[in-house]
């Protein structure tokens, strides 16, 4: 049992700041909305804080060492540097959708977004510095976020060149049509990507944890002492 990773807390508190100030609601609906996502939210983050005290003896405390070992400001630079190259790498250039589509609709529901993005990045920045592609799962929940307003930014830069184009019928529909054709372009092209990166393989790696556990189950007594790495999770002590 490593770790539940509480480090993404601050993640639900842009939520419930959305809920408080998004715009086309009344003052009592934005104060309802956010006291019952947080008391639904509380359970959760109670639960979460006990595992971490009753294994590590803090609720800030994991599996993985002190906050101090994990997060320095000089993993900034580097862990800017590789999650950029990753990102640029696995999905081409959905950061630049993206931006076209926060600029296109500067929605509420897109400054959420942006702010899931900010907030994921700057987490994990500082975090310890890894130097495999894989480690880019930090980000998803940024990287969610980017692909749909990728999405967005397709649909907005059809809209317009449809309308550039002085055809003024149907303009909704083909926008969308076009926007379809290019987000299953991106998508074939990133699941392409993931199976030249062995993405859909990773699960055989993987199963090596619940081979050991077998293993252990099948041939050693339960009384037996085992001294573990890797396979803490399915060997006792």
């Amino acid at each position: 049992f490593r770790s539940i990773r509480p480090n993404l807390l601050p993640l639900g508190v842009v939520v419930g700041v959305f809920l408080l100030v998004r715009p086309g609601r009344a003052t009592p609906t934005r104060w309802r909305d956010g006291v019952t996502y947080a008391l639904a939210s509380m359970p959760g983050c109670l639960f979460v804080a006990g595992v971490q005290t009753t294994f590590f003896g803090s609720p800030l405390r994991s599996g993985y060492g002190s906050l101090a070992d994990l997060f320095a400001w000089s993993h900034v630079s580097d862990n800017a540097r590789r999650y950029a190259t990753w990102m640029t790498a696995a999905h081409s250039w959905a950061w630049g959708l993206a931006v076209v589509g926060v600029a296109g609709a500067p929605t509420a529901v897109s400054a959420l977004f942006v702010g899931v993005i900010i907030v994921t990045v700057a987490l994990y920045l500082p975090y310890t510095v890894f130097n495999d592609w894989w480690y880019l799962r930090f980000l998803l929940p940024a990287v969610a976020c980017v692909i749909v307003l990728g999405c967005a930014g397709v649909h907005a830069l059809a809209s317009r060149w449809v309308k550039g184009a002085d055809r003024p019928t149907g303009v909704g529909l083909m926008a969308r049509v076009v926007a379809t054709v290019v987000v299953c372009g991106l998508g074939w092209q990133w699941v392409g990507e993931a199976r030249r990166r062995s993405a859909f393989d990773l699960w055989r790696l993987e199963s090596r944890y619940v081979r050991a556990g077998h293993y252990v189950a099948a041939h050693l007594d339960r009384k037996s002492t085992r001294l573990n790495s890797s396979h803490v999770s399915e060997s006792r002590m």
